[in-house]
C-alpha cells in the first residue's frame, strides 16, 4: 500500500504547534503528537524506565512505578549532556512507533508534531516540514500566562532549544502565529491547498533517472545530507562542502531524479572487487525510488567486476529503509563471519554506529573457472 503524505510540524516551545495541528486535523489530516508518544514510552516501556532510573537517579521513578516527568524535566533542561542522553534513548523509540503507524495508516495525509523533528531521524519520513514561529517575547507571555511557568522557567526552556531561525531555514512552510487566530488559520489553509495540488507519494513518481553527481549537485547533496543526519558522525557523507568535493573524486554519489528534482542519493565506492554503499538518502522516503537507486548501485558495482556489495546502515531500530534493504537482496551480516578479503574490506570501511548488510553479486569469485 502507498504510504501517506507526511507533514512534519515543528517549532520552538510556545510558538503555536498544537494549535496548527488542530487546524490540520480539521482539514482532514491524521495527526500524531510526538510528545504524547514520549509520555506513553515513559509510562509503559520498562526498558526506558530502567534507563532513566540508572542515568538520572532512582528519584525519577515514583512509588507507583511511573516516571516523574516534572523532576526529569528539571534535570535535563539544566544539563545539555543529560538532555542529549535522554533524547538518544527516546528518539529511536518514538521514531519506531511513528514509522509503524505511518506504514499501517490508510489516511492520505499524516501530520506529525515533534519539537525535535529536525534533530531526529523523523525528518527523513516527512514530505514537507512546517515550522511555527512567533517573537520570543510572545513565547514568554504564552508560557507564563498559559502554562503557569515563572519567567525564569520559561527562559530556561527557551534557551535550551535551537534558534528559531535555524528551523525556519529548513522549512518548506512557515506559519507565523504572532497575529490573530484567523490569520494563522488562513496560512494553514493556503499551505494545505498547495500541498493537495502537488503530486504525492500516492501518485506515480514518474520516470526515475539515475546519474552520477557532479560539482553542480553540491547544494542538493548538502540538503539531502542535512535532512537525513540525526547527528554528526565521521563517515564519508558528512555534510561539509569541502568533504563533498573530495568525495566526488574518491567515491562518488549516484543520484535518483524524478519530476525534475533529486529524490535520493547513495554515496559509494569500489575497490578490490568490493562495492561499498556508505549511505542511502531518501527524502522523503519512497520505496520505488530507493529500489531503483539500490539496483543502480549494484549494477554499477557489477560493471566494475565486484563480487559483493556492502551497505553500511544506521543501527537505529526505526530506520525506515530496513524493509527496502531486504527487498533488494541485502542481508544483515556479521563482518567477522566473512571470508578473508571481504572481512578485511568491511572492517576497514565500516563507520562507527552502523551495521553491515551484504548482497552477493557473482556466483563465484572473479578468476575462478566457470
Amino acid at each position: 500500500m502507498d504510504r501517506p503524505v507526511v507533514i512534519g510540524l515543528t517549532g520552538n516551545i510556545a510558538t503555536g504547534k498544537s494549535k496548527v495541528l488542530e487546524m490540520l486535523a480539521q482539514l482532514g489530516a491524521f495527526t500524531v503528537d510526538a510528545d504524547q508518544l514520549v509520555h506513553q514510552i515513559l509510562d509503559h516501556d520498562p526498558a526506558a524506565q530502567v534507563y532513566i532510573r540508572t542515568r538520572f537517579g532512582p528519584g525519577t521513578i515514583t512509588a507507583h512505578g511511573m516516571v516523574d516527568r516534572a523532576l526529569l524535566a528539571s534535570i535535563v533542561f539544566r544539563d545539555p549532556a543529560a538532555l542529549q542522553d535522554l533524547e538518544a534513548m527516546i528518539h529511536p523509540r518514538v521514531g519506531a512507533l511513528i514509522n509503524q503507524l505511518i506504514s499501517e495508516l490508510k489516511a492520505p495525509v499524516v501530520a506529525v508534531e515533534a519539537i525535535k523533528l529536525l534533530e531526529s531521524p523523523l525528518r527523513a519520513l516527512c514530505h514537507q516540514v512546517w515550522v511555527t514561529t512567533c517573537p520570543e517575547e510572545q513565547q514568554f507571555e504564552r508560557m507564563v500566562s498559559g502554562r503557569g511557568m515563572t519567567r525564569a522557567q520559561a527562559v530556561e526552556r527557551i534557551r535550551s532549544q535551537p534558534r528559531q531561525r535555524d528551523k525556519i531555514a529548513q522549512a518548506d512552510v512557515v506559519i507565523d502565529t504572532s497575529k490573530r487566530l484567523e490569520d494563522t488559520q488562513q496560512q494553514v489553509r493556503d499551505a494545505w491547498q498547495r500541498l493537495c495540488e502537488q503530486p504525492g507519494p500516492g501518485m506515480p513518481v514518474g520516470e526515475i533517472t539515475i546519474r552520477r553527481a557532479g560539482p553542480r549537485d553540491l547544494e542538493a547533496l548538502e540538503g539531502l545530507l542535512a535532512q537525513t543526519d540525526s547527528a554528526p558522525r565521521p563517515d564519508p557523507g558528512h555534510a561539509d562542502r569541502s568533504r563533498l568535493l573530495e568525495n566526488l573524486g574518491q567515491q562518488g554519489y549516484l543520484l535518483a531524479e524524478s519530476h525534475g528534482r533529486i529524490r535520493g542519493a547513495i554515496a559509494w565506492n569500489a575497490e578490490n572487487l568490493v562495492a561499498h554503499g556508505h549511505r542511502v538518502m531518501l527524502v522523503p522516503y519512497d520505496e520505488q525510488v530507493g529500489q531503483t537507486l539500490l539496483e543502480a548501485f549494484c549494477q554499477a558495482a557489477q560493471d566494475l567486476m565486484c563480487e559483493v556489495a556492502f551497505l553500511y546502515a544506521p543501527t537505529v531500530a526505526h530506520d525506515p529503509a530496513a524493509c527496502l534493504y531486504r527487498s533488494c537482496g541485502f542481508e544483515l551480516t556479521d563482518p567477522a563471519a566473512l571470508r578473508g578479503i571481504w572481512r578485511d574490506a568491511a572492517q576497514a570501511a565500516m563507520p562507527p554506529g552502523t551495521r553491515l548488510l551484504m548482497r552477493t553479486l557473482r556466483d563465484r569469485p572473479v578468476g575462478q573457472p566457470a
